[in-house]
Parts: C-alpha cells; structure tokens; sequence
C-alpha cells in the first residue's frame, strides 16, 4: 500500500509539473499589446463573444486593409443594423455598401464551429488571407483550431484586450485568474482532440 501510495503521489506531482509549466507558457502565448502587422488580408473576421472584437473589426474594414468582414457567431435572427446600433459611433465612412461586404454568420456556436464555418465562407469567397479578431486569452487556443482547420491559408491575429482581464498580474484579479485557468484547460482539451482526431 505505501508503496502504490508513493507512485501515485510521484505520478500526480509529475503530471502537476508539467501542467504548471505549460500554463506559463501558454501565458507567454497571450499577447500583451497589440500586434504590429499591416499586411492586406482577404476578410478579417470577428468571433463574437467580448468586448471590443466586433468594433475593432469594423475600424479593419474601414481602414480598407481587408475586402469583407465575417462577424461569427451571431445570435439567431441578429440583423446588421442591430449589431452597428450597439455602436453608433463606427466609423464605416470608407465602407460603400457595408451590407455586401460585412456578413453574419449565425450557425458558429463554438470556437470550433467558428473555424468550420469559416473555411465554408472562405471556400466560397475564394479568399486565402484573414485577421482573427478576438480576446487576447482567447487567441491561443483559437489559433491552434483555425490553424488545424485552414493549414493553407494566412491567418494573422489581431487581439483586442478585454479591460476586465490583467495579463501582467492575472494572478492577482480573480476574474484574470479564472479566466487565465479556464482558457488553458480547455486550450489542453483542445489539443488533446486535435491530436487524436475526436472532433
């Protein structure tokens, strides 16, 4: 008995160890600032889910750095000039007709079927580029699932940052701390599934 007792605890604390090393180094994942790449891509698109995703799309399109927005993920029955009266103050003045370039897609309802739908509209559009627009936390394990999905094309990140969430002391703020858990272990499960193809 004391001998099983000492290899479980030997087999649990390996197993903590290097579950507490991949969590450091999926915060060193999380940008900190945002990210500095002005190439032109195909669309840019937003996974609905926080604050601040859909308005920096939007301020994308406007700047004519990409040709279409798809905002992901939408709630059944969600039109256009429901989503842009949440924000009356975006800018879309270089934007000619938003309702051609800027589409809803309402069958997302997960950040993978986020990825799913998204190579469905690509496939479509015969676009080859885009910039994923999400919460910063978010972006690692969104990046491993489009990458899985769209290997081929370009995907750049364009993390937004949540005021809510602290990177530098996510220790410190509980909602930081939780979210900082969360995000990785379902980042964890993510990979899991990935590699063994359950998905």
């Amino acid at each position: 008995m004391t001998r099983w007792f000492h290899r479980m605890f030997l087999f649990f604390s390996v197993v903590l160890a290097i579950w507490a090393i991949g969590l450091f180094r999926f915060i060193g994942e999380i940008p900190g600032r945002p990210q500095t790449n002005p190439a032109q891509t195909d669309a840019v698109v937003v996974l609905t889910g926080g604050d601040q995703r859909l308005q920096r799309g939007l301020e994308l399109l406007n700047q004519g750095i990409a040709k279409k927005l798809l905002i992901s993920g939408v709630g059944k029955g969600t039109t256009l000039e429901k989503l842009l009266a949440q924000y009356p103050g975006a800018d879309l003045g270089n934007v000619a007709e938003p309702t051609n370039v800027i589409i809803l897609d309402e069958v997302a309802n997960t950040t993978f079927t986020n990825a799913v739908e998204t190579r469905r509209w690509m496939e479509r559009e015969g676009f080859k580029s885009m910039r994923v627009v999400t919460g910063n936390y978010h972006l690692p394990r969104s990046l491993l699932i489009f990458v899985h999905y769209m290997p081929d094309y370009l995907i750049i990140p364009e993390p937004v940052f949540p005021k809510d969430f602290q990177r530098k002391k996510w220790w410190s703020a509980s909602n930081s701390l939780r979210l900082v858990l969360v995000e990785y272990n379902k980042f964890l499960i993510t990979w899991l599934r990935l590699k063994t193809g359950a998905v």
